[in-house]
């Protein structure tokens, strides 16, 4: 029996072929360099295996229409989709923000953004646990399309905000603030 401690080995044609064997029904994967069997080896149940999840259909699509025809390899991938998650999520947070700045009264500021801070903690509390849940019923990537499209019906439900009546809302507040205000001097 051997042991297999990630480094490199010269196997014979025998070997590999029982490794192989073994490799089939588990996470690990195999990259041999040399030799009629050169090649990437993964096992079934290895995480860039595709095809038995509900939604694997979209990675291998991704693979077929993006990544391979573009030769990319998965560290090239991964910085791709962390630019793009970094450009969509942090600008949309900031936009949310200026947004939420143009309907809170001035006067009331601290109590509203408050109010916002308190949702950010719940939300940092609802995406784990929702990701939790249903990768415990499905899988991982069925978790993250599951957040998706939270965060898709997030900005479905902001197209029925109506900004200019909730300016219009906090500059009414503002004045009933400013006259108190100046009624109470």
């Amino acid at each position: 029996r051997m042991e297999f401690t990630g480094e490199a080995r010269t196997l014979s044609a025998a070997q590999l072929e029982a490794l192989l064997d073994h490799l089939d029904g588990s996470r690990f994967s195999l990259s041999v360099q040399n030799g009629s069997m050169a090649g990437f080896y993964a096992g079934d149940d290895h995480p860039t295996s595709l095809g038995d999840g509900p939604v694997d259909f979209i990675p291998e699509k991704a693979r077929q229409w993006i990544w391979e025809p573009l030769n990319m390899g998965i560290s090239v991938q991964w910085l791709f989709i962390g630019i793009g998650a970094g450009f969509l999520l942090g600008g949309s947070q900031g936009m949310a923000r200026s947004l939420f700045c143009q309907m809170v009264p001035e006067s009331r500021s601290a109590e509203f953004f408050g109010f916002i801070g308190f949702f950010g903690r719940a939300a940092s509390f609802i995406g784990p646990a929702l990701y939790f849940g249903v990768s415990g019923i499905a899988d991982a990537r069925t978790a993250i399309l599951s957040i998706m499209l939270l965060i898709v019906f997030g900005v479905i439900l902001t197209w029925f905000v109506d900004v200019e009546e909730g300016a219009r809302i906090a500059a009414e507040e503002d004045a009933k603030y400013a006259q108190m205000s100046a009624e109470g001097e």
